[in-house]
């Protein structure tokens, strides 16, 4: 997956892209890697709700995880979550039958005009105002 190809699109990381990172996944480290992020670091977002989803995992029980963890997160724009958001999220989830994080990152990326990169694309295909890698 070469992401650069795609011109200078902004992009929203979904949580799984990042735990994975993380855990050392081959296939996520490549994504990663292809982000660019010391000469690209104002294209890639993640919702505020990633940064939970990622500091609430059991392995930040590990102090050494838990700060590359963070220097991770530190990385990416961080996305609030505004009345816009809070309303689309609600109506993704009510359509699509989402959890509340997935419809509150998905409604992010669609608000905001942004691609959303994740592995997990079962959950996030049905919605087709969604731009998904």
């Amino acid at each position: 997956m070469k992401l650069k190809e795609n011109g200078m699109n902004n992009y929203l990381l979904d949580t799984d892209i990042l735990i994975n990172h993380l855990r050392k996944y081959q296939k996520i480290e490549a994504v990663i890697e292809d982000l660019d992020l010391p000469q690209n670091p104002k294209l890639y977002h993640i919702s505020v709700i990633t940064k939970i989803e990622v500091l609430s995992g059991k392995s930040m029980s590990d102090a050494k995880i838990k700060k590359e963890a963070k220097l991770l997160l530190a990385q990416f724009k961080l996305l609030q979550i505004n009345s816009s958001v809070t309303e689309l999220a609600g109506q993704l989830r009510r359509e699509h039958r989402l959890t509340i994080a997935d419809a509150i990152i998905a409604a992010t990326a669609i608000s905001k005009d942004l691609i959303l990169l994740s592995c997990n694309t079962k959950h996030f295909k049905i919605i087709s105002d969604l731009r998904l890698i």
